[in-house]
């Protein structure tokens, strides 16, 4: 999108941190919402429709076993939320450029701006790690050139880009540098102090306890929570129905990414077929006039992405 839509939706969208909660499996409740929403059905013709995926998940069987008529509408699957729901927040930001030179580096499909949505962590788990450290600073487990939040810590977040006067939303990126990071040094102290060894950091064993105990139930959970927000977001807050996300190789292909910058391909192969996303080689219609696709067609090269429309 370009600076003025940046701006515009800024503007209107909430500049707050606005509360949010996950749980395992939600997403799939979320997802059969989105498949009755024109039409209420039976969980008999679920079973033999693309919402068959979900029905066998613990979260979706036990509010099925509610329904004494069999029949599922969207408002009896959502807002049934267990104790061990986490809690956290999100806010919005932006990423990109205003200079042609420099917009490979910024990873983005197509020159301009993506808008940024950031799950943070709860002010709860983020009290932890101090009381756990006693260290003031939790800033550095975050990429200060990636789109993290200014006043909140940021678990994961997803980029978005579209046209204001479109009908689709293209996930441009799903990524977490706090959970790498917080488990790559958790680990690596874990594996000085076994050997007997000093762990080099006055914050090593805090650090530790804080991934093992406040933050691994989140991170176990932070791709579908980060993908369930963002359809959620896109659906209430932007009001679109018609998602795409990158496969593995358009999205390295188009966003110009390789070498050691590669991401996890399990982010844009198993998330996506996981919430019931099917591959097209049909792209979001506001790339119709982008010359990388073009060329692509030119040599027939098709260019697939995932997509779910409800």
């Amino acid at each position: 999108m370009n600076k003025e839509q940046r701006d515009t939706l800024l503007a209107l969208l909430p500049n707050y941190a606005v509360p949010c909660g996950y749980f395992r499996d939600k997403y799939a409740l979320d997802q059969l919402a989105r498949l009755t929403q024109k039409q209420p059905q039976k969980v008999q013709s679920l079973k033999t429709s693309s919402g068959s995926m979900f029905l066998q998940k613990p979260a979706v069987r036990k509010v099925l076993a509610t329904f004494s008529d069999g029949i599922v509408l969207p408002e009896r699957l959502l807002g049934k939320w267990p104790e061990n729901t986490l809690p956290f927040n999100w806010t919005v930001g932006s990423w990109g450029t205003d200079d042609p030179s420099d917009y490979k580096w910024h990873q983005t499909t197509r020159f301009g701006h993506n808008l940024v949505l950031q799950l943070n962590l709860d002010p709860s788990v983020v009290d932890e790690y101090y009381r756990l450290t006693g260290n003031n600073d939790i800033s550095w487990f975050s990429d200060f050139d990636h789109p993290s939040a200014k006043k909140q810590v940021t678990l994961a977040w997803a980029r978005l880009d579209f046209d204001l006067e479109g009908d689709t939303v293209l996930i441009e990126e799903v990524q977490s540098d706090f959970v790498k990071e917080v488990k790559y040094w958790a680990e690596k102290y874990e594996k000085r102090r076994s050997e007997g060894k000093t762990l080099g950091y006055p914050y090593g064993y805090g650090l530790i306890q804080f991934w093992e105990k406040a933050l691994l139930p989140s991170a176990k959970l932070w791709e579908e929570a980060m993908l369930a927000t963002t359809l959620d977001f896109i659906e209430y807050e932007l009001g679109y129905r018609k998602v795409y996300m990158h496969t593995w190789e358009s999205g390295c292909r188009l966003k110009h990414i390789d070498g050691s910058w590669l991401p996890p391909k399990s982010l844009y192969t198993k998330l996506p077929k996981k919430f019931g996303f099917q591959l097209t080689c049909e792209h979001p219609d506001f790339l119709k006039d982008h010359k990388p696709l073009k060329r692509r067609k030119k040599k027939d090269e098709n260019t697939e992405w995932w997509r779910w429309e409800w």
